[in-house]
């Protein structure tokens, strides 16, 4: 049943600050779309309240420019925090502790973590050094595995590409393939089986053993 002297829904919904803040006319006089205040929000399909941030841990990890990051799912349900700092790569638990993977890379070098189910892994690439790769236990470079044959170093960036991964070289792309899904073999573009975009080479193969 429905109540007697009821606002209509349509009047009494409150538009969206589609307008922004008005500081000139007052509370009454505001227009459709328009707000007297907004602090913290910006809008998304929607006003949203802007997330905030707090403080961990009082300790510092040195005044060094983060370079690169990611959280790392893996195992179905762990997962670590990863970044890339000065010549360190390293794992921030949720209450800011560090433990640090390696500090042989070279330092303030823009890097990028690439997951890839087929693996289970992340790896890790800055255009100068290895490639190297993590399963939430061991850090390696993946040319020191058994059976990895012809691994690109100072590879920019890999993508992965279903059962392929591809590296991103400076002379282009190299594509990379699980064999079985235990080792990794590297491909490098051959002129007969390759397109050429903007200077750059894709190979390709047509199998996952070949």
């Amino acid at each position: 049943m429905a109540l007697r002297n009821r606002i209509a829904d349509e009047d009494a919904k409150i538009p969206d600050p589609v307008r922004g803040v008005n500081l000139v006319a007052s509370p009454e006089d505001l227009e459709p779309g328009e707000a007297r205040l907004m602090s913290n929000c910006y809008f998304w399909n929607g006003v949203r309240t802007r997330e905030g941030s707090s403080r961990i841990t009082g300790s510092s990890l040195g005044a060094f420019r983060i370079t690169g990051g990611t959280k790392y799912y893996y195992g179905g349900t762990s997962s670590k925090r990863l970044i890339a700092y000065s010549n360190k790569i390293a794992v921030l638990s949720d209450g800011g502790a560090e433990t640090v993977l390696t500090t042989g890379m070279t330092a303030n070098r823009e890097t990028h973590f690439q997951t890839w189910s087929i693996t289970d892994k992340v790896y890790v690439s800055n255009g100068v050094d290895k490639l190297f790769e993590y399963d939430g236990t061991t850090w390696q470079s993946v040319d020191s595995l058994v059976g990895a044959t012809a691994v690109p170093n100072a590879c920019k960036r890999v993508i992965p590409v279903l059962d392929r991964l591809l590296a991103i070289t400076t002379g282009g792309l190299i594509v990379g393939h699980v064999p079985a899904f235990t080792c990794r073999t590297f491909y490098r573009p051959h002129p007969a089986h390759s397109t050429v975009y903007a200077g750059r080479s894709l190979s390709w193969r047509n199998s996952l053993s070949g």
